[in-house]
């Protein structure tokens, strides 16, 4: 794998290669915390069992409230219309990049950014971005790539909710769930939408916790 001499981040300090180069950070395993198979709360939901699902999410353990969020999606073709019609129509638009300035360095920056757009990364990536609406939030996953040329992302990685937590805390700082432990999110490796369908911590934002109780 091709290195660069330096490469700074947004803060101008240097990146750690290994960090971002390493093995994922939040992948699937089939032992660990982060299994590919869910559970399904939405199984007999009852009024009581649905508002312990949103307390418990409220107050630090939203595991069951991911899984029934997509229950919900995968059981009302309506909910999932509504939301795939809002997705869809963001995930389309055209992707503009202007320079900063008629500066040389700018113009460059701008041209450079044009050409990796072509590739469709960042396309292919922004419906899984979107699947924060719902859920308040989403966490893809940065698989880099380097050359001699430049160091870019190949693709991004949606990732389970569920394989998250919120931080103790404030309540907002999302982190790695392993177990009963927490690991923040390594800088430079992920990106984090939030969607805000009403103000308040972000767990209780997204859509699916208004509409859960209609759906029920």
């Amino acid at each position: 794998m091709a290195r660069l001499s330096k490469l700074l981040g947004p803060d101008g300090r240097p990146v750690d290669y290994d960090d971002i180069f390493g093995p994922p950070k939040a992948g699937p395993t089939l032992t660990g915390v982060r299994q590919p198979i869910s559970g399904h709360p939405a199984d007999g939901l009852t009024p009581s069992r649905l508002a312990s699902i949103h307390r418990a999410a409220a107050t630090g353990n939203p595991l069951a409230w991911f899984e029934l969020a997509e229950d919900i999606e995968e059981r009302d073709s309506h909910y999932l219309s509504v939301l795939g019609t809002r997705r869809r129509a963001i995930a389309q638009l055209p992707i503009n990049v202007e320079a900063a300035s008629d500066d040389k360095e700018h113009v460059r920056h701008k041209d450079f950014l044009v050409e990796w757009l072509k590739e469709g990364v960042l396309e292919l990536a922004l419906f899984d971005m979107l699947d924060a609406i719902g859920k308040g939030f989403s966490v893809m996953e940065t698989d880099w790539e380097s050359t001699p040329e430049a160091v870019l992302p190949k693709c991004f990685d949606w990732r389970p909710q569920r394989w998250f937590d919120f931080d103790f805390t404030d309540g907002e700082t999302i982190m790695i769930a392993e177990g009963v432990t927490r690991e923040p999110l390594s800088a430079h490796k992920f990106i984090v939408h939030r969607h805000k369908a009403k103000s308040g911590l972000t767990v209780r934002s997204g859509l699916a916790r208004v509409a859960s109780w209609s759906w029920m």
